[in-house]
């Protein structure tokens, strides 16, 4: 997504208001007016609209129409929802959640979320790119404080546990975990989790960031992989439950596992983990592990049956073979 921030923070302005025009649709004269943009800078929104979400809007003669009402998220209305302790915002659009908490870590509390409508150069596992479009996914970092670095080993498998359950409230198809840190729908993949940390003091502090497919296939990273999304229907308003739901998660899962660790959550994991029994290759660098997947450990390891012997894997890209 090469369109610069405020080029994308003027289309969600457009966007919301011609959310609450009548039907939806205004003339072109009148979404100037009441947007305060000049013609050209009005168009400049329109193409930018088209382009992350094509049949988002109409042009029919001299007037612009949503084709469909959009729920943008509420940083208010979540927070007043939301369990336990944190700051709620929520930005119009900015390059990556995670990035933006990392550079204020020193200023954050347990359990601050930050969501953005748009993220426009946001970070997927190795490198990859995660792109949201336009109020169709869940892209949120939660901080969370730890007092003792050695008690963050597994983080990832509790965080990925703990949103699967959550988002497993909102469909009947199955949801699971791809270890290291992805969500699937069936055979789709519903989400990634991508978690950094970063010394301050004598803890250490995780932002832990989320993205979510809701509805619609219109996010993005790295090619490979079959997308899914929580509902078909775009016109079913989940967001905001979705967003409380796994802010909710996400905190009681830290705090439980600051003081327990992944542990008691293996029985759990098992039940839901998308790669249990299945042949397998993990590339970690240069190094490369081939086997049948057995489970997770307390730490969050991977093991892997190879003929008989039992390979035991922190890290890496999950290939399947069979």
């Amino acid at each position: 997504m090469e369109q610069s921030v405020k080029a994308l923070e003027r289309a969600l302005f457009l966007l919301k208001i011609l959310n609450f025009a009548p039907d939806l649709s205004l003339s072109i004269g009148e979404l100037c007016n009441k947007c305060s943009f000049s013609l050209d800078e009005c168009f400049q929104s329109i193409n930018a609209v088209t382009t992350l979400s094509p049949g988002l809007l109409s042009i029919d003669k001299e007037f612009c129409r949503l084709n469909r009402a959009l729920e943008f998220l509420d940083a208010d209305g979540i927070y007043q929802r939301v369990l336990g302790h944190g700051r709620v915002e929520v930005v119009p659009c900015l390059g990556s959640t995670n990035t933006v908490m990392l550079t204020k870590a020193k200023d954050l509390a347990c359990g601050d979320a930050l969501f953005a409508e748009i993220q426009c150069a946001g970070r997927g596992r190795r490198g990859g790119r995660w792109d949201a479009g336009i109020c169709t996914n869940i892209t949120v970092s939660v901080a969370w404080r730890f007092q003792n670095i050695k008690k963050i080993a597994g983080l990832s498998c509790a965080v990925g546990l703990c949103s699967c359950k959550a988002l497993q409230e909102y469909t009947n198809k199955t949801v699971t975990v791809k270890w290291p840190n992805d969500i699937y729908l069936e055979k789709g993949k519903l989400g990634g989790i991508l978690i950094e940390f970063c010394n301050v003091g004598k803890s250490v502090v995780a932002v832990i960031g989320l993205g979510v497919n809701i509805s619609g296939i219109t996010s993005n990273e790295e090619s490979g992989y079959e997308r899914a999304c929580l509902v078909v229907d775009v016109k079913q308003n989940l967001r905001n439950e979705v967003a409380v739901a796994l802010v909710n998660a996400i905190r009681s899962c830290c705090s439980h596992f600051e003081e327990e660790g992944l542990e008691p959550l293996l029985e759990d994991y098992a039940k839901c983990d998308r790669l249990a029994g299945h042949f397998v290759r993990i590339t970690d660098g240069n190094r490369v592990y081939e086997g049948k997947v057995l489970g997770i450990d307390h730490v969050g390891n991977i093991h892997l049956n190879n003929n008989g012997e039992c390979l035991n894997v922190a890290a890496g890209h999950v290939e399947y073979l069979d």
